[in-house]
């Protein structure tokens, strides 16, 4: 299909396509009618749905206000560099993988999804599967285990120490001295709940650490000698709550300090 750029009419946008030059030639039949089967008329009941669903089996602050529907992975400065490793045979695990939202736009974009490895202390796995309707063809592999505890009781979790090389953090520490025992760089990427400054908070009956970067690269250098890991290399930015598609006033109970501070880990092997 060819585009052509209309600059006449729109003079400013001279060199750039717009959304009216774009329009696809086989969705505009589809323009002034409501009959196409994926025209679903209830869409914001259904994704309700799934919501409520997943607000049943454990009732999550970014599950009611719909987190899930805006994957954070591709806003990482390494994301191009790992889908690149997925396509050449690595190994990706997600923590705290919730529904699997982020597993799946690493498919949309190109991942063989058997490479994929979730795992979350309970599962939120079938609600996936609904929401997405890809049961037959979505191959990731979930675990429903505490990795807090080590995964030292978990069988499964036990098997892929060593043989991953992609993590993907939410919350918590994992046991990172399998990594790099494949021969390629390790790399620990995610986005959490900061602080500036950082300070603690509570989570649950415990203390959470929100940090802000020089804390948070404090923590690695920290990890790095108590594993024998020494080395990590951090990068670590702040985003805005509307990136990952929340609005201010959806989080305002967590205060004024609070902020989303992404970050990729990274260690030569």
């Amino acid at each position: 299909m060819s585009t052509e750029v209309n600059q006449d009419k729109h003079p400013e946008n001279a060199g750039r396509i717009t959304k009216s030059d774009a329009y696809p030639e086989w969705a505009k039949k589809f323009r002034d009618s409501k009959d196409a089967a994926f025209y679903v008329l209830d869409i914001d009941y259904k994704i309700t749905d799934q919501r409520d669903a997943a607000w049943s089996i454990r009732s999550y602050p970014c599950t009611g206000i719909g987190g899930f529907l805006t994957p954070t992975l591709p806003l990482s400065s390494y994301y191009p560099a790992l889908l690149s490793r997925l396509k050449e045979g690595d190994t990706f695990l997600d923590i705290g993988c919730f529904i699997g939202h982020d597993l799946r736009q690493l498919v949309f974009d190109g991942a063989p999804s058997d490479a994929l490895y979730g795992v979350d202390i309970v599962s939120h796995w079938d609600v996936g599967y609904d929401m997405f309707r890809d049961r037959d063809r979505f191959q990731a592999h979930f675990i429903e285990a505490d990795i807090l505890d080590g995964g030292d009781t978990n069988v499964e979790l036990r098997a892929l120490k060593g043989k991953v090389e992609c993590l993907k953090k939410v919350v918590g520490l994992m046991d990172v001295r399998g990594q790099g025992k494949t021969g390629k760089t390790p790399v620990v990427m995610g986005i959490q709940v900061g602080s500036l400054p950082m300070h603690e908070a509570p989570f649950g009956d415990k203390v959470s650490d929100w940090h802000d970067e020089e804390s948070f690269r404090r923590m690695w250098d920290e990890v790095g000698r108590e594993t024998g890991t020494e080395g990590w290399s951090v990068e670590c930015r702040w985003r805005e709550w509307e990136d990952v598609g929340y609005l201010r006033k959806e989080v305002e109970y967590l205060g004024e300090k609070a902020r989303m501070l992404q970050f990729v880990v990274t260690r030569a092997p």
